[in-house]
């Protein structure tokens, strides 16, 4: 008996009517939600079901039978591993050779088919040390979207543990300032992360229009808090929050999300012993830089307090060449620690009792930089966030009730920017 294997969209499976081995190209499926009759759609079909209609969509017809679907999400039904009998064959795509579906000549040239089925590559983004980012465009609803494509090296290691890591961890992390992975596919040599197109990263926008004021720049803060917040409250913390991380869109409003989650983990209480290598230099808190090992979400509250300084000035707060040029540089700004100001310093592997002594100057630069509109109550959260000690930096959650967002001025402003922080 011939089986249609089918996939299924995003959070869609408890609307749609079981689909049975042997229905053929020609069948509907009935939404249980709405009643409404959809045709089950072919390659190349040019029906477009409503936004009240199930998506669905057939890849292939096979001679084995497929199990009865149950309800799978978007990425489940693309990561083989999960689940292998509704993952699209692979076939040699249609490419020049030594080319792949991004027109690349040093890869295979193979990709999953329903990935160059669905969306029309466009140009490259970026390359990180993880992979390559390529804009892409969705053949049925036309809209852009970002697809991360990451080296699978066999001989290696397989895929990256930084790609399973923010697979896993984005599948859970549904909020409006967080980047929203849409879905997952694999071939034998790539792994493609597709996510939802943003138009710049902050970095990006301070070089084009410099610092941020008055209410745009408590917006931009109030909704990285807002992600991050989010993110600590399901025990995951970022490691690497630099304005290359943050991303913009302007459709209506202004619109920030917390991007690149390959070096997040779940942490658990007590703190445990973690990896040294991470943040990028400029925004890594002090105790990190000083050797200490363990560390949880007061790490991110250091690094978004540097990109609040950063979006107020538009020049970073930490420029250190080094490790030590970069606690030299937090010194110079914060003052250079002792034990009452930072209880164990002196226990810290990296702390060197021979360290220049300097003098804290209140942020003096970052407010002659940022100028009047910078207030006492923006001046509150960079003393409150950037100190020496973790664990009197407030948590996210605490940062939301300061007086910068909370006053009724402020929260009216910020409000009508933002409407409702979640997705679901």
């Amino acid at each position: 008996m011939q089986s249609t294997e089918v996939e299924y969209g995003e959070n869609w499976g408890s609307q749609v009517t079981s689909i049975m081995d042997g229905k053929k190209a020609e069948d509907c499926i009935v939404c249980n939600r709405t009643g409404h009759v959809i045709p089950l759609l072919q390659p190349g079909s040019t029906y477009v079901p409503s936004k009240a209609e199930f998506p669905i969509r057939i890849f292939t017809v096979t001679s084995s039978t497929v199990p009865a679907p149950g309800r799978f999400s978007a990425l489940s039904s693309t990561l083989p591993a999960l689940q292998p009998a509704l993952q699209p064959a692979l076939q040699p795509a249609m490419h020049m050779e030594g080319e792949d579906a991004f027109g690349s000549r040093d890869m295979v040239s193979e990709t999953v088919t329903d990935l160059t089925d669905r969306y029309v590559m466009q140009d490259k983004l970026g390359e990180g040390t993880y992979g390559t980012v390529y804009r892409a465009r969705c053949k049925l609803t036309q809209g852009q979207v970002a697809i991360k494509r990451i080296r699978v090296m066999q001989e290696d290691d397989g895929v990256p543990a930084v790609a399973l890591r923010e697979i896993s961890l984005l599948k859970e992390l549904n909020h409006r300032h967080v980047v929203r992975l849409l879905d997952v596919y694999s071939s034998p040599s790539n792994l493609y992360l597709v996510f939802e197109r943003m138009e710049m990263d902050l970095r990006v926008y301070l070089k084009r229009h410099g610092k941020m004021e008055g209410s745009t720049l408590r917006s931009a803060l109030w909704q990285c808090v807002s992600g991050i917040e989010f993110c600590h409250s399901r025990r995951v913390i970022h490691r690497d929050l630099k304005p290359q991380n943050v991303l913009l869109e302007f459709r209506s409003r202004m619109r920030l999300v917390l991007a690149d989650f390959g070096l997040a983990r779940l942490y658990n209480v007590p703190l445990k012993v973690y990896t040294h290598d991470i943040v990028t230099l400029w925004y890594r808190p002090p105790e990190i830089l000083l050797g200490q090992e363990q560390y949880g979400p007061s790490t991110d509250i250091w690094s978004l307090s540097c990109i609040f300084a950063e979006m107020a000035t538009a020049h970073a707060l930490f420029t250190g060449d080094s490790e030590i040029d970069t606690i030299f540089k937090i010194f110079r700004v914060l003052g250079t620690p002792d034990e009452e100001v930072w209880p164990g310093v002196n226990r810290l592997r990296d702390f060197k009792q021979t360290f220049p002594n300097w003098r804290n100057t209140d942020f003096a630069h970052v407010r002659a930089m940022a100028g009047q509109r910078f207030n006492s109550d923006a001046m509150d959260v960079l003393r409150r966030c950037l100190r020496y000690n973790s664990t009197e930096r407030p948590s996210a959650k605490k940062m939301l009730a300061l007086r910068y967002f909370t006053e009724d001025s402020n929260r009216s402003e910020t409000r009508s920017v933002e409407g409702a922080t979640d997705l679901s």
